[in-house]
């Protein structure tokens, strides 16, 4: 794939298509190999389109189709392949009937938008006004498409992909099995792994998106049973650090436990400041368990020192369970600074025990801490929801205290 444009390039916008693109074409059995970015230069498209169409059976261009001088694609690779721009009459008649539906003129400068190298086949845009082409090279097939995402999608569903399987034998899409862990570092998951049996068609791989990491085995269709008895091995190592499986999300497999146990929540959030609330709108089944929420301001200095941060916290989620009549109550407490270092709790309480942690954490951003610590309580929630012990081990969250109290008892 080559992405072109100065804005893709300088990194003023994120390259969504080009994501978009690769896990499409993998999903289909053509995992990408090479991926480049080329500003708006002529010299560098030219260059990179020629080096591209000797190393590729199929290339797929994104972007500079439009109307305006910065718009290269076209002219590029007409110099690249030795072919004159010629106009295409239908495609420019087409526009002329788009805009006169509009009630508006056509612009002249859309006129560039139906030049297209002589040899090239139209690509209908069936939502937009610069048409794609395609280039069948002696060593190569060049598909060229607008860079607005919509019409990108569209173009490569409903028209490249097809013509993609057409023309060439594709194998069976490669299979993904996907876990994803909190609490656990890369390095970490990686030194309780190593010992695994990878073949060498399979692939072991992870990616970290704070404050998860995601641990994937991929490899071809015939491997699929290996592949599974691999992730087997994965989960029983990495045990209930696995929130969630697939390519779900942690408010999904809370949704999954709240809809079978009808079990409701109530919340009290102080730190995170709506960020669980929000979190759990995420998913209709844990938005409907959601009885009420509040969101008290940390401007209350009654809480001069650690030992009473948890206290509060296990206080708050009572309160808010037995204000709702919901079956466990949730809450955050502020945050102090100790040594510093940022001090939270979260507890959950039900109507047998209360629950609660105080935790020190190692990310420094405002807005990662809010959504470690958002994160931490849903964990709790999913290990209450899955009867697993209520309080995790984690290689980035210091825990300083925890408790668990049963019923009519109450921290000092």
């Amino acid at each position: 794939m080559i992405s072109t444009g100065n804005e893709v390039l300088h990194g003023e916008i994120i390259d969504s298509n080009a994501a978009w693109l690769a896990q499409t074409l993998y999903q289909a059995g053509l995992p990408l190999a090479y991926r480049s970015t080329v500003g708006d230069d002529i010299n560098a498209l030219v260059s990179c389109f020629l080096a591209r169409s000797h190393e590729a059976d199929i290339v797929i261009v994104n972007g500079g189709l439009g109307p305006t001088c910065d718009d290269l694609s076209a002219e590029a690779a007409a110099r690249a392949f030795n072919q004159p721009l010629v106009l295409n009459h239908p495609w420019l008649e087409r526009l002329r009937q788009r805009y006169e539906k509009s009630g508006r003129p056509m612009p002249d400068s859309n006129r560039k938008q139906a030049l297209l190298p002589q040899h090239a086949l139209l690509v209908d845009n069936p939502v937009g006004t610069a048409c794609g082409f395609m280039l069948t090279l002696p060593q190569c097939v060049m598909f060229f498409t607008p860079g607005v995402p919509q019409e990108f999608k569209v173009m490569v569903e409903q028209q490249i992909l097809p013509i993609i399987q057409q023309r060439f034998n594709l194998p069976p899409a490669p299979i993904c099995l996907r876990v994803t862990s909190f609490g656990l570092s890369e390095s970490g998951i990686a030194d309780r792994l190593q010992h695994l049996d990878v073949p060498p068609d399979v692939m072991l791989g992870y990616r970290s998106a704070m404050p998860f990491i995601e641990i994937k085995v991929s490899g071809p269709a015939t491997r699929h049973n290996h592949m599974l008895r691999l992730m087997n091995q994965i989960s029983d190592i990495l045990d209930d650090n696995i929130v969630f499986s697939g390519e779900g999300s942690l408010p999904e497999q809370l949704g999954d436990f709240l809809a079978l146990s009808k079990i409701t929540l109530s919340l009290s959030e102080t730190f995170t400041g709506g960020v669980v609330a929000a979190t759990l709108q995420d998913d209709k089944r844990t938005a409907l368990a959601l009885r009420q929420g509040w969101v008290i301001g940390q401007t209350d200095q009654r809480l001069p020192d650690n030992q009473k941060l948890l206290g509060h916290a296990i206080a708050m989620a009572e309160a808010c369970r037995e204000r709702t009549g919901a079956d466990v109550g949730l809450a955050t407490s502020r945050i102090l600074v100790v040594d510093n270092h940022i001090e939270v709790a979260v507890a959950l309480a039900d109507k047998r025990n209360e629950y609660g942690q105080r935790v020190r954490l190692r990310v420094r951003h405002a807005s990662e801490q809010r959504v470690v610590v958002t994160t931490l309580l849903l964990d709790m929630l999913r290990r209450y929801l899955e009867a697993r012990e209520i309080f995790g081990t984690y290689e980035w969250i210091e825990p300083q205290e925890v408790l668990t109290i049963p019923k009519g008892d109450m921290p000092a």
